[in-house]
């Protein structure tokens, strides 16, 4: 039996599953949930440990076949978890100060040129709505560029269980 190759289609299954997840979250969401990702995880590795799922169904096969194999991949299986990842998150503080200080400076420049209230209020709002439109959209790119980075590097975690269990493949008794 080629346990590797084996192997490499369902651990393709939860890779797969798990960077959806994160994606579908990147796009929807402020930030991915760490906490969420791992509950995520932690179900997919448990069918690894089911009897009717097809990764459960393979790693019984291994296991019949060559106990320490099972074994070995079982404890690199329970040990999946993701760590935190040190990114700067983007704040939206920065975005809204510099939108209040362009409001303000708005607002100067009308009351100096029109002189009148209701004109002063309507070109300040015009004039934030726009610029603060600007800023969502730069702090929008901004978190979606964050977002991106955290996917990969928390990909790039799992790729490192995935190696190790690799690695037991290579040995030379299996």
């Amino acid at each position: 039996m080629d346990f590797k190759n084996d192997f490499d289609k369902q651990w393709s299954k939860l890779e797969s599953i798990i960077k959806a997840e994160m994606v579908k979250t990147s796009k929807t969401k402020d930030t991915i949930k760490l906490s969420k990702i791992n509950v995520l995880i932690k179900q997919e590795v448990d069918k690894w440990n089911s009897d009717v799922q097809s990764e459960g169904v393979w790693l019984n096969s291994v296991a019949k076949q060559t106990p320490e194999l099972g074994d070995e991949i079982k404890k690199v299986l329970s040990r999946i978890k993701l760590r935190n990842i040190d990114l700067n998150d983007p704040s939206k503080f920065p975005y809204i100060v510099l939108g209040i200080v362009i409001g303000l400076v708005i607002f100067f420049l009308t009351r100096i040129i029109f002189g009148g209230w209701f004109k002063i209020l309507g070109l300040t709002a015009i004039g934030s709505f726009i610029v603060d439109s600007g800023l969502a959209k730069e702090w929008k790119k901004n978190k979606n560029r964050f977002n991106r980075i955290a996917v990969l590097r928390y990909l790039d975690q799992l790729e490192k269980y995935k190696n190790e269990l690799l690695s037991i493949f290579n040995k030379d008794k299996y």
